[in-house]
C-alpha cells in the first residue's frame, strides 16, 4: 500500500498485470502490464516507486506509483529464470537496496535502488524466499524454506556474513 498515492497494488500472479486499487474508495483504478507475469512486489519507503519481479523471466520492473508508467526493466544477472520462479523482491527500510530471490533457481541478488546496479548474485540453499533487515541498516536476512537455513547478507557488498539453522518452512523474517 502506498500512503503517498492512496493506492493499493496487488500482484495478479496468473496474469501479466498488477492491479491498482483506490485505497479510500476500495475500487479498481487500473492494471499495470508486467511482461512474463507479475510475481513479487515492493514499494519504496516513500511510496512513489513500485518494484515488480517477473514470474517467468529473470527481470524486475521499476514503475512510477503515481502514473503507473514503466521507468525501467532490469535483468537479474546470474538467475537463469527459465521456469516459473516464485520470485520475491524487498527494499531495505532506508530505500538504498533491493533484494530479490528466485525460489527454484536457488538464487538471490542485491541491487542499489537508486542506480539499479546489481551488487551481488548469490547461489543459495533450496527455496530462498523472504527477507528481513537488521536494525543497523547494514545486513539483511534471507530465509531458505526447504533447507531450513537463513543467510545473513552484508548489503553494501553482497557478501554472505554467516548462515544459521532455523526450523523447517521458514519463509520470512520481519527483523533480526
Amino acid at each position: 500500500m502506498s500512503h503517498a498515492t492512496g493506492k493499493i497494488f496487488a500482484s495478479l500472479k496468473a496474469t501479466d498485470s498488477v492491479a491498482v486499487v483506490d485505497r479510500d474508495r476500495r475500487k479498481p483504478l487500473d492494471r499495470i502490464h508486467i511482461p512474463h507475469r507479475a510475481e513479487g512486489l515492493a514499494l519504496a519507503p516513500d511510496g512513489e516507486t513500485l518494484y515488480v519481479v517477473a514470474h517467468q523471466k529473470a527481470d524486475f520492473h521499476v514503475i512510477d506509483a503515481r502514473s503507473h508508467r514503466l521507468r525501467a526493466t532490469v535483468t537479474i544477472e546470474g538467475a537463469p529464470g527459465t521456469v516459473n520462479q516464485l520470485r520475491r523482491v524487498r527494499i531495505s527500510p532506508d530505500g538504498r537496496y533491493l533484494l530479490l530471490s528466485s525460489t527454484y533457481d536457488r538464487h538471490a541478488a542485491i541491487c542499489e535502488a537508486e542506480s539499479l546496479k546489481q551488487i551481488a548474485s548469490l547461489e543459495t540453499a533450496r527455496s530462498p524466499m523472504g527477507f528481513g533487515f537488521g536494525p543497523d541498516g547494514t545486513h539483511a536476512y534471507l530465509c531458505c524454506h526447504d533447507d531450513a537455513v537463513v543467510f545473513e547478507l552484508e548489503l553494501s557488498s553482497g557478501r554472505v556474513a554467516r548462515t544459521f539453522a532455523t526450523g523447517p518452512g521458514c519463509e520470512f523474517i520481519i527483523a533480526y
